[in-house]
Formats: structure tokens, sequence, C-alpha cells
């Protein structure tokens, strides 16, 4: 995930399924890569879809 974030252009966005237990690592993500979750939906089998844009 770290390198589609990567390779985004400021302004783009990025949609990821994660489990609850890999939140603390994407937040720490998006900061080193400069984004920023801009929508979460809790969605079956205990996942979470994250919505990220690069700063």
């Amino acid at each position: 995930m770290s390198s589609h974030l990567q390779e985004l252009e400021s302004g783009m966005t990025l949609q990821v399924e994660i489990r609850q237990d890999q939140r603390s690592n994407i937040d720490i993500i998006c900061r080193v890569r400069k984004s920023e979750i801009i929508a979460e939906e809790a969605i079956p089998q205990n996942l979470t879809l994250l919505t990220l844009r690069k700063l």
C-alpha cells in the first residue's frame, strides 16, 4: 500500500480494504507518504474500506 501512495500525484485518491488491526500502521504510512484518510466505512468480514488522498 505504501508504494501505491508513493506513486500517486497530489490530489489523487486510493481505496484500500484493511483489517482493523492494521489501522495504526496505515496512519503512520499516511503521515510518511503525505496522505490523509478522507473516508472510512465498515464493510463485511470485519474489514474497513478507507479512501486516502495524497496531499
